[in-house]
């Protein structure tokens, strides 16, 4: 939420710009505010903030404005239409000056301690054509921890890596490449990327980071991870649910990301090792989430069809998605009440 809280203000000198906090929005009036005010309160010299605005229709342009009344060095950007989230990421890197640019989700925050973990990290692997961050999941607040995916596949990734490998990249990260908020890459080699491959075929994907990062990794395949959780995701805020609707929201998770890694990669060995880690990671969860919410019988067998078409043949999904089919809502509801209200009673009785 937008703090009106007057601090401190950092002060900018004429030094080059190392990093670039790049800040794509969309009505997000309400969390805009909380991400900014992460990155203010470990400032240093050599940062920017750029933020462009995909014509948000709240009061977002307010906050910002309020922001850079404050901080006159935050750029901002509002586009007059919303032409959506992948036009609007290569619209702020455009704008950005560093030589590293971290993309932020509007309703995100980085944790204490993030931006020296980052900045030493870049300092100490010259060359980097980017890194992926680990990070922590938090209640919609952002007051309280919860189960978070692990970043690695199936959380086998435990200290700080760099990767000489695309191929092994995408194997231990896979869709984690295509969390905004965990993606720090170098501008100059994005640029010319983008300038020398047609890229015309994903800009409307919502996956576009991911195809760009590989296409980076095949000049530069140089890669690195920060174990230290840098950033907090706020969860069940989804705004391309809100958009679209959950079915396809799961499309756009599926078959539009599968477009992305097959273009990268075909369907080989990699592009099955990048869905067996969704599968195993990331779609239990989301689909306890849905009928947590109440979702349709009809949403649920439109997911049936959907997820026993592409992931018969891999094990894991009948092992730890296919069941989850079979569990009333109402069951996973109480559950997932339950369980917040022990992460947040945990939290509250701490000193």
């Amino acid at each position: 939420m937008f703090d009106n809280t007057r601090r401190e203000e950092p002060i900018l000198n004429s030094c080059s710009v190392r990093l670039s906090f790049c800040i794509p929005t969309y009505n997000r009036a309400d969390f805009i505010g909380d991400c900014l005010d992460s990155i203010l309160a470990q400032w240093q010299d050599g940062l920017e903030i750029v933020i462009v605005d995909g014509a948000s229709t709240d009061a977002t342009p307010k906050v910002v404005a309020e922001y850079q009344r404050r901080y006159p060095f935050i750029r901002y950007y509002r586009r007059p239409t919303n032409v959506g989230i992948d036009e609007d990421v290569l619209k702020v890197i455009e704008l950005a000056t560093g030589d590293y640019c971290w993309m932020m989700s509007d309703d995100d925050r980085i944790e204490a301690g993030a931006l020296a973990r980052v900045l030493f990290f870049l300092n100490s692997n010259p060359s980097l054509a980017g890194v992926s961050l680990n990070y922590v999941s938090y209640d919609r607040t952002l007051s309280y921890r919860i189960y978070t995916a692990p970043a690695g596949s199936g959380g086998r990734l435990h200290q700080d890596i760099v990767f000489d490998n695309r191929d092994t990249c995408y194997t231990k990260l896979g869709v984690h490449l295509g969390y905004l908020s965990t993606q720090v890459l170098d501008r100059r080699l994005w640029n010319n990327v983008i300038r020398c491959h047609d890229i015309s075929s994903y800009t409307t994907s919502a996956w576009l980071i991911v195809y760009v990062i590989g296409l980076m990794l095949a000049e530069r395949p140089r890669w690195g991870y920060v174990h230290y959780p840098c950033v907090a995701n706020r969860s069940a805020n989804d705004s391309f649910i809100t958009r679209v609707g959950g079915y396809q929201r799961q499309l756009i998770a599926h078959i539009t990301f599968d477009h992305v890694i097959s273009g990268l990669f075909g369907y080989g060995q990699v592009r099955r090792n990048v869905f067996k880690t969704l599968v195993a990671d990331r779609m239990p969860k989301n689909l306890a989430s849905y009928k947590a919410n109440g979702a349709t019988i009809g949403l649920q067998l439109r997911l049936v069809v959907l997820y026993v078409r592409r992931y018969w043949s891999y094990p894991v999904f009948w092992w730890k998605v296919f069941p989850i089919f079979f569990m009333p809502n109402r069951v996973l509801s109480g559950i997932r009440r339950l369980y917040l209200r022990l992460a947040q009673g945990k939290i509250a009785s701490q000193p």
